[in-house]
Formats: structure tokens, C-alpha cells, sequence
């Protein structure tokens, strides 16, 4: 069954992203979050997502802050500039 037109696409994604989070395997789990588009309903939770596994695993500040700014470049709100905000904290 092909699900990249269902309704079930997103949380497919995530799960296959987790999956390979799990199984270290952690260049599939980025490219696999890489390849969500800006236009997908789950951009930004990939978005996050991806920089956790910047952040966490691959220890690269750089990456993890860029993840937040392409959420901020993709939607300009008071929500998304604050998450912005904090990522440069954490670091």
C-alpha cells in the first residue's frame, strides 16, 4: 500500500523516523526528516525533531539552531521566534 497520498502520511514518517532513531541508526532518521517539505503538516515537529537529534546525538549547535529557523522562516509568529529564541539558549 502506498501511503504518501493518505491522510496517515505524517505520522508515518515520524514513526519511521523514530524507528531508525532507536536502531542508532541516525543518518537515515535525518535524511528521512530532511525530505519533509515546508508545506507537509508535520514540518515543524520534523523541524524539531531534527534538531533533538542535532542537539543530542550529533552534537552540532549549529545544526540544531538552523532546524529553528527554517520553522521561523516557514511561519514569522510570536510562538516560533520564542522556540527560536530558546534554542539559542540551550546551546
Amino acid at each position: 500500500m502506498n501511503y504518501a497520498d493518505s491522510e496517515f502520511k505524517n505520522i508515518i514518517i515520524l514513526a519511521n523516523c523514530e524507528i531508525n532513531i532507536l536502531s542508532n541508526d541516525i543518518k537515515t532518521a535525518i535524511d528521512i526528516l530532511k525530505n519533509v517539505e515546508p508545506n507537509d503538516t508535520c514540518f515543524e515537529i520534523a523541524q524539531m525533531k531534527l534538531a533533538d537529534i542535532y542537539l543530542n546525538h550529533l552534537k552540532q549547535p549549529r545544526a540544531y539552531t538552523y532546524c529553528f529557523t527554517e520553522i521561523v522562516s516557514k511561519s514569522r509568529n510570536y510562538k516560533n521566534l520564542n522556540m527560536l529564541a530558546k534554542a539559542f539558549f540551550n546551546i
